[in-house]
């Protein structure tokens, strides 16, 4: 990051500067660091939930995150969260009928100022899904 400072003085003499940061070269990366899903019975339904967990290149936890995503498999449509404090926000996918036993969810973006998505770099510590594609199964129906 490089400072440029600005000074300018009007004609009745007074003077103000302002001094901003320019990042030249790529912006630092921002990638997924985990995706976690559940099923969770609603009523004579079912609504699946990811947890998606957002990290910078050296694996900083990123508030304020923008990550977009598509579900299918047995749902439709996109879906969008902003990270929290902790890196993370979720996205749900509701009103689901039990003849329908799996979702999928897709990162499709993840926004950030001042960072460039790396996909490539997404992951998941825990092993179930790559960190782009997450599969989210129905549980027993409620009694």
């Amino acid at each position: 990051v490089h400072a440029i400072t600005a000074e300018v003085t009007d004609s009745g003499g007074a003077s103000g500067s302002d001094t901003i940061g320019v990042t030249v070269g790529n912006p630092p990366a921002v990638h997924v660091g985990d995706l976690d899903g559940v099923g969770a019975p609603v009523r004579s339904k079912w609504e699946a939930m990811v947890t998606i967990t957002v990290h910078d290149q050296n694996h900083n936890l990123l508030a304020n995150a923008t990550v977009a995503g598509t579900w299918s498999a047995g749902a439709t449509g996109g879906a969008e969260c902003t990270t929290d404090g902790s890196g993370q926000c979720s996205v749900v996918m509701g009103n689901l009928k039990f003849d329908v036993t799996s979702v999928t969810f897709t990162v499709d973006s993840v926004a950030a100022v001042g960072y460039s998505y790396a996909p490539a770099a997404n992951h998941d510590p825990d092993g179930d899904s790559d960190g782009t594609i997450i599969l989210v199964s129905a549980p027993p129906p409620a009694p």
